[in-house]
């Protein structure tokens, strides 16, 4: 009897992963725990062995390395998933690594001439400038191989990518003497290591770097001009908040605040799992109102009890940090970890809309999103430091999720110039 259950439990096992939409789920879950986990274990290295300023520094521009790469894309990245099912995806993939990648590069070199401008406190040498231009191409490339293997239902290469990277954790440690430009210097060694296996892992997938298709490029513009401009706003909460608090705050607190923000990140893995999920069984034609409905109900489900035993943990957490990290840390990590509710009805509102392609509702919830987000926090952070950017974060994405739940009322039966299942 037992044999026969533990048969039974294997067959519903195997019949599970059959579920293309719960394989790629498991897959981009693992892949985005693996990361955000060895991104975590990196901050509390550096915590340990580094001085708090430096590790403010690095972080400030590690997170505007992000935002940079962001920029680069110009939306093709969402297009490559939304294309792969019907167009030439080795194309796509030489398409958009040969514009995205120099782009963002070049990109970053202009950030670095006018940081006296617009961040006057972030004082780095040339060879930490030009490190962080090379960060910002590799990390270009990494993020296209990684949304190629998404794309392309092969989700554990995501995973295999990101193991790999975690080697970043024992350079940490190996260039401590340097400081910030030892932080900088361990994450583009890791890349390094990184982006010949996954040109490998992309070959082995029949995948292969194509030349510029201008057709792709043609038929795709308007989605992916929208989804840019979208993406670029919805970054910017996520991406802008260190920037504000280093500015606005100082070192010592960008570094608490990205330390709370990588624990809560964990938690946000949740949502992005399923969402991403969302995107690309919707994209090869699956049911877009049924998957939808199942996403949400299981991301709520997960979520939920996860958000309370992170709050319960946080202060253990961020006590191995240091006392001042748990001390002044903990106001914002419970913040953080509560907008995932918010957080996860905005991602999840907005997938849909790209899907049936109504890019305009989903700018919308975008603009709505960081400009609600960008104000309040100015105002807040001047008057309760920042918890206040924190709170600005809750609100602005409870907001961009109920524009965009309206929009999609609107718009309801509607759809874009793609095939899309109802």
């Amino acid at each position: 009897m037992e044999k026969l259950r533990a048969q039974l439990s294997l067959t519903r096992l195997k019949g599970l992963f059959k579920d293309t939409f719960l394989r790629n789920s498991f897959y981009i879950f693992l892949s985005s725990i693996t990361s955000s986990g060895f991104g975590l274990l990196f901050w509390m290295v550096a915590a340990w062995y580094y001085d708090i300023e430096s590790v403010g520094v690095a972080s400030t521009l590690i997170s505007t390395s992000g935002l940079i790469v962001a920029l680069g894309m110009l939306g093709m990245d969402q297009s490559m998933i939304r294309y792969f099912p019907v167009l030439d995806r080795s194309m796509i993939l030489g398409s958009v690594v040969k514009i995205a990648a120099p782009l963002a590069m070049a990109i970053g070199a202009v950030f670095i001439l006018g940081s006296s401008l617009w961040m006057p406190d972030l004082v780095a040498s040339d060879i930490v400038h030009i490190l962080f231009i090379l960060l910002i191409g590799a990390t270009s490339v990494a993020y296209i191989a990684h949304t190629a293997f998404v794309g392309s239902r092969n989700a554990q290469n995501g995973w295999y990518q990101n193991m790999i990277l975690g080697v970043r954790v024992l350079l940490l440690i190996a260039f401590v003497t340097l400081q910030d430009l030892g932080i900088l210097i361990a994450m583009l060694v890791s890349y390094a290591i990184t982006l010949p296996v996954s040109g490998l892992l992309l070959f082995r997938s029949g995948l292969r770097l194509g030349t510029i298709d201008w057709s792709f490029l043609r038929k795709a513009f308007w989605f992916s001009t929208g989804n840019y401009v979208a993406t670029i706003l919805n970054m910017l909460p996520t991406m802008a908040m260190p920037i504000l608090v280093f500015s606005l705050i100082g070192a010592a607190e960008a570094a608490i605040y990205y330390m709370a923000l990588s624990i809560a990140a964990i938690v946000f893995l949740i949502p992005a799992t399923f969402n991403t999920s969302l995107y690309v069984e919707g994209s090869h034609g699956e049911s877009l109102t049924k998957t939808f409905r199942r996403s949400l109900t299981i991301t709520y489900a997960i979520l939920v009890p996860c958000i309370i035993i992170f709050m319960l943990l946080g202060p253990f957490i961020l006590g191995i940090l240091g006392a001042q990290y748990r001390s002044e840390g903990l106001g914002i990590l419970n913040i953080l970890l509560v907008s995932g509710i918010f957080f996860t009805l905005f991602q999840q509102v907005s997938t849909y809309l790209k899907v049936k392609e109504h890019i305009r509702g989903v700018v919308l919830m975008g603009a709505v999103n960081s400009g609600s987000f960008l104000a309040l926090s100015v105002i807040l952070a001047s008057a309760i430091g920042k918890d206040g950017i924190g709170y600005s974060w809750v609100f602005s994405f409870a907001l961009g999720a109920l524009v965009g739940i309206a929009y999609m009322r609107y718009t309801r039966g509607r759809s874009g110039p793609l095939p899309v299942n109802p």
